[in-house]
């Protein structure tokens, strides 16, 4: 099995959480009350329909760190402005 770091290289404390949600990936990670939480993703694919503006919960990331099994790089949702990555 490998593993990839992305965003930021380091070490990460915090509480694990699982979120067991199929869509709503974007809502999750800016949420405030998952804040510091490094968060299991029970959803196959994270990030295949990019991130839309209004449908943020707050004007950051809160998570502390994520873990998933397929983290997408590009979207096919034509509304998106920007992959996960980017918000």
């Amino acid at each position: 099995m490998s593993w990839i770091s992305f965003r930021a290289i380091g070490t990460a404390t915090g509480e694990i959480c699982f979120n067991t949600g199929m869509t709503g990936y974007q809502e999750v990670f800016t949420d405030p009350s998952y804040y510091g939480q490094i968060l299991i993703m029970n959803s196959v694919h994270i990030g295949n329909y990019g991130v839309k503006d209004e449908d943020v919960e707050s004007d950051s990331v809160k998570i502390r760190g994520l873990i998933g099994r397929n983290l997408e790089e590009t979207y096919s949702r034509k509304q998106a402005k920007v992959i996960w990555m980017n918000i």
